[in-house]
C-alpha cells in the first residue's frame, strides 16, 4: 500500500548460461554434452505477512498526518570492472554509509582445459593465484584505500588473513559456532573472496564510512612476494566488487524515498 513494488527476474540471457558449453577438443564436447533445456512449474516459494488492522490503521494516521515512516535496511551494490596485475583499481560509486567491501577475481572460460574449468561459469568461478595448490609465490596482497584511510590498516598479505579479513567481514570473526563453507583448498582454488569491513564498529548499524564527500575508493592487488614477472602473476582479467550498505526508506503520504 504505501511502498509497492514490482519484482523482475531475468533467468539467464543465453541458452548455455546456465549448463556446461559443449567445446570442440575439451572434456565436454558435442558428443557427450547437451545445451537443450527448458523451465516446467515454475513457482515462487515465499511468505505472506498480514499486517494487523489496528496497526495498519496506526501506521496510516501517521504518514496521513504528515509524518514520516522511516525503514532501515541494508543493500548490495554489484560493479564489474576489468582488470590486469599488479591491480590498481578505483570506484567511483559512492554512499553514505558504507559497510563492507567484496571482491573476488574472474577470467578467461573460453578454454576448456579439464573437467573442472569445462563447468566454470562467471558466477562460480572465484579464483585466486594459486589455483587449488599452495604456492609462496602465489601469495596475493591487497587493500582498500578510501580517501587517505587504508583498510587493513596494513596491506593483507596471506591467505590465511585473507580468510580472517572475510570472517570479520562478516561478523563472525570469534564465533566458536559459525563459519563459511568454503575449505582451504576451495578457498586457494575457485572459492576465493576479499571481505574489508569499514564500520567503525563491527555489525553496528549505520557506523559505516562516509564515502560522499568526495574520497576515492582504491582496490589495490598484486604478488606479496615479488615472482619474477609480476605481469603473469595472475592471470584475472575481471574484479567483481560488491558494496555492502547501510540505507533508509522513508515513506511519507505524498511518496517514498530512499536515502542511500
Amino acid at each position: 500500500m504505501w511502498c509497492p513494488i514490482t519484482l523482475e527476474f531475468e533467468i539467464v540471457s543465453g541458452a548455455t548460461d546456465a549448463v556446461v558449453t559443449p567445446t570442440a577438443g575439451g572434456v565436454f564436447s558435442a558428443n557427450n554434452t547437451s545445451t537443450s533445456w527448458q523451465i516446467e512449474d515454475v513457482r515462487i516459494i515465499a511468505d505472506i505477512v498480514t499486517l494487523d488492522n489496528g496497526l495498519q490503521n496506526s501506521y496510516a494516521e501517521h504518514v496521513l498526518s504528515g509524518k514520516s515512516l522511516p525503514i532501515n535496511y541494508s543493500t548490495y551494490i554489484s560493479i564489474l570492472q576489468s582488470c590486469a596485475f599488479p591491480m590498481n583499481v578505483s570506484v567511483t560509486r559512492a554512499v553514505s554509509r558504507l559497510k563492507t567491501v567484496f571482491f573476488n577475481f574472474d577470467g578467461d572460460h573460453s578454454t576448456v582445459t579439464n573437467a573442472i574449468t569445462g563447468v566454470y561459469k562467471d558466477w562460480n568461478s572465484f579464483q585466486h593465484p594459486m589455483q587449488g595448490t599452495y604456492n609462496f609465490n602465489q601469495e596475493l596482497e591487497f587493500q582498500v584505500q578510501i580517501g587517505s584511510k587504508m583498510f587493513p590498516e596494513y596491506p593483507c598479505r596471506s591467505l590465511s588473513q585473507a580468510f580472517y579479513e572475510l570472517k570479520k567481514a562478516l561478523g563472525i570473526a570469534s564465533s566458536s559456532y559459525h563459519s563459511i563453507s568454503p575449505t582451504r583448498t576451495q578457498y586457494l582454488t575457485d572459492h576465493f573472496i576479499a571481505g574489508i569491513d569499514t564500520e567503525k564498529v563491527i555489525e553496528a548499524g549505520f557506523t559505516g564510512l562516509n564515502t560522499k564527500q568526495g574520497d576515492l575508493m582504491t582496490i589495490r592487488a598484486k604478488a606479496a612476494n615479488s615472482p619474477a614477472d609480476p605481469t603473469k602473476f595472475f592471470a584475472a582479467t575481471k574484479i567483481y566488487i560488491i558494496l555492502h550498505t547501510d540505507n533508509i526508506l522513508e515513506i511519507r503520504e505524498t511518496g517514498s524515498q530512499i536515502f542511500d
